[in-house]
């Protein structure tokens, strides 16, 4: 549940719910294999949801969100040291995750932003020695290193239809909140992007990004990554748009005493075109996709290519829609998974007078190892009193859904999607 409210220049936010990581623990610390973790991305294994980590979180203060503000937060989180099984003893595998927030923005003039963001954490795990749960709120202002900090610039020059961001971020080896588990603690990272107008139908966006690990020196490894990026948009005609992006990566793993280094050199591209032709009596739009991922690793070169086609098709005066889609997924090298993946998708939508709106679609999925698995899904948005609809979904799942990061196992175990909304508008 989130709840966020403005009133008079005054902010007020709150948030309470339950978030649950799969992500546990990566098999090369030096550098993670995107190979051998694709199968760990179980996002659908909720065994342990009864024992998830619950968060509550608070927000307030002066201004309001999107124009000079200073907020001040604080996050309560109770949860599990391990959640994998029988790892530690039941009377240990206990802990509780406290954060403060300090965010601040200051809107300098209308084309300049600057944003100021500085969170401190702490967790208390159960300790009969210890006795660390006892401590409260208060352990935050421990002399830990559990500090994260952003500062953000980004300003608009309007004469040459510039906008330039200045990003720096720094975050403690000790900092861990529930409520961004997914960030990666002792990490170091400045970015440098500028968007650039060329003309009404041109758009280049370029990055540099630097980053770096082991900040206090606690190991032996130190990792850093370099990351240059460019993406191209141009709009051929009204009806044609192609955009282009390439991104190489840079890293570099060193040791303290110099006697190992590793270089890596990754090269991620991608290539989009979308075609929207103007019909007298359907609407249509196709889009066409082209990824190619080269990621070094200490073994070997992995290579990932992904081609995606889909259409949609509907009469200007008809309920009907039909969505169509093409995947092709392939990657070298040994997986569990299989090398090559085709995934078809067709789709029928079926629209009602008042919002109420029906899909009904099949899937058909080949892979070089598993041959062919059929699939099918449901869907329904309705209308159930004004401002109120629900929704509610059903799949049965097949290999190559998900981007093929749900592996064959994680499909037999339970092999079906199911989601529901309650959607309030006014």
């Amino acid at each position: 549940m989130n709840l966020e409210a403005e009133k008079e220049g005054f902010f007020i936010g709150f948030t309470y719910g339950k978030t649950l990581s799969n992500l546990l623990y990566t098999n090369n610390l030096v550098q993670n294999s995107l190979s051998n973790m694709q199968n760990l991305y179980n996002f659908f294994d909720f065994t342990n949801v009864n024992d998830s980590r619950r968060i509550m979180a608070i927000k307030m203060g002066p201004g309001k969100k999107e124009g000079t503000h200073l907020h001040f937060g604080v996050l309560y989180g109770v949860g599990s040291t391990s959640y994998i099984p029988e790892a530690i003893p039941p009377a240990l595998n206990y802990e509780k995750n406290y954060v403060i927030e300090v965010d601040g923005k200051i809107v300098i003039t209308k084309s300049n932003v600057l944003d100021l963001v500085y969170g401190k954490s702490s967790i208390l795990q159960s300790s009969s020695m210890t006795g660390d749960l006892q401590k409260g709120l208060n352990s935050v202002f421990d002399p830990t290193r559990s500090n994260a900090a952003l500062v953000r610039f980004t300003s608009t020059i309007a004469r040459t239809k510039t906008k330039l961001t200045l990003t720096g971020r720094y975050v403690d080896p000790f900092f861990t909140s529930y409520g961004i588990g997914f960030m990666r603690s002792d990490n170091f990272r400045y970015e440098v992007k500028a968007e650039q107008t060329i003309t009404k139908k041109i758009k280049l966006t370029t990055l540099f990004r630097k980053e770096q690990d082991n900040l206090l020196s606690l190991y032996n490894y130190t990792t850093r990554l370099t990351t240059i990026g460019a993406n191209l948009s141009i709009k051929l005609s009204r009806v044609l748009t192609i955009r282009a992006g390439y991104s190489p990566v840079l890293q570099t793993v060193d040791t303290k005493d110099g006697s190992y280094s590793l270089n890596n050199h990754n090269n991620i591209s991608n290539f989009i075109v979308t075609y929207s032709p103007r019909l007298k009596k359907v609407m249509t739009s196709f889009n066409a996709l082209y990824c190619y991922y080269n990621l070094s690793s200490i073994i070997q070169t992995n290579v990932f290519q992904n081609i995606n086609v889909n259409n949609t098709l509907q009469g200007k005066n008809s309920p009907l829609r039909f969505t169509t889609s093409a995947n092709w997924f392939y990657r070298n090298g040994v997986d569990t998974t299989g090398n090559n993946t085709l995934m078809l998708v067709e789709e029928v939508s079926y629209n009602l007078k008042k919002g109420t709106a029906f899909s009904i679609g099949g899937k058909a999925a080949h892979n070089d190892l598993m041959g062919w698995q059929y699939g099918y899904m449901l869907k329904a948005h309705v209308p159930v009193i004004k401002h109120f609809s629900v929704e509610a979904s059903f799949e049965k799942l097949v290999i190559g859904d998900f981007y093929n990061s749900l592996g064959l196992q994680q499909i037999q175990r339970f092999p079906y999607y199911c989601s529901g909304k309650i959607i309030y508008n006014w």
